[in-house]
C-alpha cells in the first residue's frame, strides 16, 4: 500500500530496529471499537532495568477500494504483560465509527511509532492492520455482521516462488487455501509473507494449512499468521489438535479449523477448535453419519485435479441432493462452506 503522507505515524524514527505489532480487537460494534496494541519486546529490552514507554499512533483507514475520512489517534499506555513468546508492551486505542476489514472492502489502519527506553528511542514500529469481525454463530461462520459461506480453491504452496501468480489467478473473494509444508523454513525469505501483506491490502481471503512439524505450528507462528487480516483460518491436522487450546489465545479472530475425514463420524467438541474441515476423496460425499451434524460449523473439502469456482458450485449442489436423500439432517442446518482442490 502506498502510504498517505498525511497519515504517517508520528514519532517514527528511521534506522531503528522494527518490532512486531499485534492488534487485538476488544468490544466492537458499528459505532465503536476498542483496540489493544501489543508490541513484542526483544529479550535484551525486556530484561533492561530502565523504564520502557510506547509512543505511537493509530491512523487511517485506507483501502484500495474506498476512501473515507481518516483519523489519527494516540495510543494510550496500557502496561506490560508476560506471554509465551516473551514480554509484551501494551497500549490502547478507541475508534469511533470504525472501518472493518472484509474481502469486499479491505480497510486497513496503520500503527506506528517508537519504543523509548529512559526517554531515548531504541526501536520502531510501523504496521498495517485490519480489524476483522469474524467468528462462529451456531453452526455457521459470520464475517462483519453477516453469515459468511466460504467457497475456495486449494493448490497454493507457501514456498512456491510463483505463489503470487497463483493467488492472482484465484477469483476475487474466493478463498485460497495455501499449504505450509513441514520441511519449509519460515524466515522472511518465504514467498508467503509478501503474499500475505498483499492479500491484506487487496482483500484476498486465505486459509493456511499447517502441516505437523511446520515451523509455524507453534504459538508464535500462529500469532504471526493472525496478524494478517486476510488469513481467516489456520487448518490443522490431527497431530496438532492438542495445541489448539493454547493457540486460540493468540489467534484472536483468526479461526482454527480441524481437518477430519468424511469417512468417519463427526468428532466430539475439540478445545480451541472453531470449525471442522471435512476431507473427501474426489467424486465422493460424506458418510451417512454426517446426517447428525457436528456441533461445530463444517466446511467440506473435496479433492479435485483441476479446482475451480464452478467446482465449488457443483459440490454444493451435490451436497444439497445428499441431504434430501434418506434420513435428513435438521432443516435449520447446512454445510458452512465448500472447498475443492
Amino acid at each position: 500500500m502506498r502510504p498517505d503522507p498525511a497519515l504517517a505515524p508520528t514519532g517514527t524514527a528511521a534506522g531503528l530496529p522494527q518490532l512486531p505489532v499485534r492488534v487485538r480487537l476488544g468490544r466492537a460494534d458499528d459505532l465503536r471499537a476498542e483496540l489493544v496494541i501489543e508490541v513484542g519486546l526483544p529479550p535484551d529490552l525486556a530484561k533492561a532495568a530502565t523504564e520502557l514507554t510506547l509512543e505511537a499512533t493509530c491512523s487511517g483507514p485506507e483501502s484500495v477500494r474506498s476512501t473515507t475520512l481518516p483519523v489519527q489517534l494516540p495510543v494510550s499506555p496500557g502496561g506490560r504483560r508476560k506471554a509465551a513468546g516473551g514480554d509484551l508492551l501494551q497500549g490502547r486505542v478507541v475508534l469511533t465509527e470504525p472501518a472493518y476489514w472484509s474481502p469486499e472492502l479491505p480497510m486497513l489502519y496503520r500503527v506506528g511509532g517508537r519504543l523509548l527506553s529512559a526517554g531515548q528511542p531504541v526501536a520502531g514500529l510501523d504496521e498495517w492492520v485490519g480489524l476483522r469481525r469474524l467468528g462462529v454463530r451456531g453452526r455457521s461462520l459470520w464475517l462483519d455482521g453477516r453469515r459468511w459461506v466460504p467457497r475456495g480453491l486449494a493448490g497454493g504452496r507457501a514456498n512456491d516462488p510463483d505463489l503470487a501468480d497463483w493467488l492472482a489467478a484465484v477469483e476475487a473473494t474466493t478463498v485460497a487455501v495455501v499449504e505450509l509444508p513441514a520441511a519449509v523454513a519460515a524466515d522472511d525469505r518465504l514467498p508467503l509473507w509478501n503474499c500475505l501483506a498483499e492479500a491484506d491490502r487487496l482483500g484476498r481471503p486465505l486459509f493456511i494449512r499447517l502441516a505437523a512439524g511446520s515451523p509455524l505450528a507453534t504459538t508464535a507462528g500462529v500469532a504471526r499468521l493472525a496478524r494478517h487480516s486476510a488469513v481467516l483460518a489456520a487448518m490443522l491436522p490431527a497431530e496438532l489438535f492438542a495445541a489448539a487450546a493454547e493457540w486460540k489465545r493468540v489467534a484472536g479472530t483468526m479461526l482454527l479449523a480441524a481437518e477430519v475425514p468424511g469417512t468417519q463420524p463427526p468428532p466430539a467438541a475439540l478445545p480451541g477448535i472453531d470449525l471442522v474441515v471435512v476431507r473427501l476423496a474426489a467424486d465422493t460425499l460424506p458418510t451417512l453419519t454426517w446426517r447428525v451434524p457436528a456441533t461445530l460449523p463444517a466446511v467440506v473439502w473435496q479433492a479435485a485435479a483441476a479446482p475451480s469456482r464452478a467446482g465449488c458450485d457443483r459440490l454444493q449442489a451435490a451436497l444439497a441432493g445428499w441431504r434430501l436423500a434418506g434420513e435428513r439432517p435438521p432443516a435449520d442446518w447446512d454445510w458452512a462452506g465448500f472447498l475443492v482442490g
